[in-house]
């Protein structure tokens, strides 16, 4: 009966883990997405003399997204 307790246990453990290092992989690509479009937003704004929003919208950025970059683009700005 432990045997098998323990190898319930040591399964769930495994599936445990690869489910994180999954979601960590996921988040991670996520990020490096957010960090490189948030580079072309500040590319364009600096080399077409654009606005933020102009900028957002020319790359196709959802509305519902600009409030978190202006955010972190207001941070940057404040040396965050």
């Amino acid at each position: 009966m432990c045997e098998v307790f323990e190898e319930v246990r040591r399964e769930a453990l495994e599936q445990g883990i690869e489910r994180g290092i999954e979601q960590g992989i996921e988040r991670g690509i996520e990020q490096g997405i957010e960090r490189e479009r948030l580079s072309n937003v500040r590319s364009l704004m600096t080399n077409l003399q654009m606005s933020v929003q102009d900028v957002l919208a020319a790359l196709g950025v959802p509305a519902s997204e600009w409030p978190a970059y202006l955010a972190m683009i207001q941070s940057e700005d404040l040396g965050a």
